[in-house]
């Protein structure tokens, strides 16, 4: 089983990447990521109430469904029917969320010392980054999500699995910017070096892209995150703690990844996994 995860600087083709290589890698091997695991295994892992479970199916679902574009236009509501189904569903929806967020809680801390001390490390990458309060609510909730998929992936014995991450936990760390002064910078290789003994055989598939391409799709993207409050002395440094990562990092163990390499590179993943 392969724990692979992508990392790069925002808007250098992370997504893009990922699901290139899910389509590729799909027809030989399950394909999860780290929510996944949470979502389906933490019942193996943890004692849990039945409505724990029963409101984990279904928030896998919400999870598993987010970015369709099917709303309700097949259905043939009447504009108050709709409203009261449209309540009704927040209603639910919320009460899943909720008891979703004390699943998480229970099983960080259930961690080890070890991996309670990487979630604090993680949880201050987060809000030292450079979202607004919204966003750093929302991040942590998925960082939890994928510091317990880390934790389930240790424990289960999955074959013929491949984990593939879009993003992962070095990327939370490597966002810890600050104000982007040096001490800043200095804590973030601090915290990767802790992080490293705990991912251990993890690979990196590392996206590389100049200063001028990531502005120009930073001002393309109608979604996700841009660098419209950033200064180009900002984005440049941020670029060099990216490419320190890089060049810092077990050269066994991280790939850049191109379109002309996908193939050759996933291979070379899969075989020293």
């Amino acid at each position: 089983m392969s724990v692979i995860e992508f990392v790069g600087i925002p808007c250098s083709g992370k997504t893009r990447f990922y699901q290139k290589l899910k389509k590729l890698l799909k027809n030989k091997f399950n394909i999860f990521n780290y929510s996944d695991l949470f979502y389906i295994f933490s019942k193996e892992i943890i004692n849990l109430s039945l409505f724990e479970k029963i409101s984990l199916r279904a928030g896998y679902r919400i999870y598993k469904n987010r970015f369709n574009s099917k709303k309700t236009k097949n259905m043939n509501f009447t504009k108050k029917s709709l409203s009261l189904y449209s309540y009704l569903k927040s209603i639910i929806k919320n009460l899943i969320n909720k008891k979703i967020k004390l699943v998480k809680n229970k099983l960080i801390n259930s961690l080890s010392q070890k991996e309670k001390k990487i979630f604090i490390i993680l949880n201050e990458s987060i809000q030292n980054s450079p979202l607004n309060n919204k966003q750093k609510i929302i991040l942590k909730s998925r960082m939890m999500e994928e510091l317990i998929g880390l934790h389930i992936y240790k424990k289960k014995n999955l074959k013929n699995c491949i984990i593939l991450n879009d993003e992962g936990l070095f990327q939370r760390i490597l966002s810890r910017v600050g104000k982007f002064e040096k001490k800043d910078i200095k804590k973030i290789f601090t915290n990767i070096d802790l992080f490293k003994e705990y991912f251990l055989n993890g690979a990196i598939l590392f996206t590389k892209s100049s200063f001028n391409k990531i502005k120009l799709k930073s001002k393309k993207r109608k979604e996700g995150f841009k660098f419209n409050n950033f200064s180009d002395n900002e984005i440049k440094i941020w670029i060099n703690v990216f490419n320190k990562f890089y060049k810092n990092y077990k050269k066994n163990k991280i790939f850049i990844i191109k379109d002309k390499n996908l193939i050759q590179t996933s291979n070379k993943i899969i075989k020293i996994q």
